[in-house]
């Protein structure tokens, strides 16, 4: 992405080629900020959704999909 800014920003450059070509390769570098933007935001809010505002991760006894039964201590996983 650092090349791209940098292509962007260069005031030396020159483009000698068609009018109506030149005008759309403006537009480049904003289209991509918007993509870029685009996926940072759902990539947030994909793990807002996950983890919760504050980014707390549940303890190992939180995720367990049963909880440890006192009668059974040693029952072999089920395979």
């Amino acid at each position: 992405m650092a090349i791209i800014v940098a292509i962007a920003a260069d005031h030396t450059r020159e483009i000698h080629i068609l009018p109506q070509a030149r005008r759309g390769f403006v537009t480049i570098p904003a289209g991509l900020a918007m993509a870029l933007a685009v996926f940072g935001a759902g990539y947030w809010g994909l793990h807002v959704a996950t983890y919760g505002i504050d980014g707390v991760v549940a303890t190992s006894g939180e995720r367990l999909t049963h909880t440890p039964n006192p009668e059974h201590p040693h029952t072999p996983l089920p395979r």
